[in-house]
């Protein structure tokens, strides 16, 4: 279940993204596609997916409102998209540099059963 999470997180990025560019390409409208992808956030769902004993599911999150402020007001400012705090702008760097089969590994790592700090 968790891996067609992320490919169907995958999907809407690049959907997102593919989309983005489309508006652009063909615009006689002032139209904005915004895609908020935030970094873990503090809400329910790890709790209902399950991930409690995850690595992820127990570390610190960013705060669901300030990651719903930033993305409205990227929104409004017409951004295409935005990256929440600090510890995400960092991931967002790295990820852009490491090659894919290494980032998988380290998501891996961070979803598997049994790998919260006790």
């Amino acid at each position: 279940m968790r891996l067609l999470q992320t490919i169907a997180a995958a999907l809407l990025l690049t959907s997102a993204g593919a989309a983005q560019a489309d508006i652009k390409i063909g615009a006689v409208l002032s139209v904005t596609f915004f895609f908020n992808v935030p970094g873990t956030t503090e809400t329910e769902f790890f709790r209902r997916a399950d991930m409690m004993d995850t690595k992820v599911g127990t570390a610190d999150k960013d705060d669901a409102a300030m990651v719903a402020r930033t993305g409205f007001d990227a929104m409004m400012r017409g951004d295409g998209d935005v990256v929440t705090g600090f510890r995400n702008k960092v991931q967002t760097a790295v990820a852009s540099v490491i090659p894919a089969g290494v980032l998988a590994r380290q998501h891996r790592h961070q979803t598997e059963p049994g790998t919260a700090k006790r």
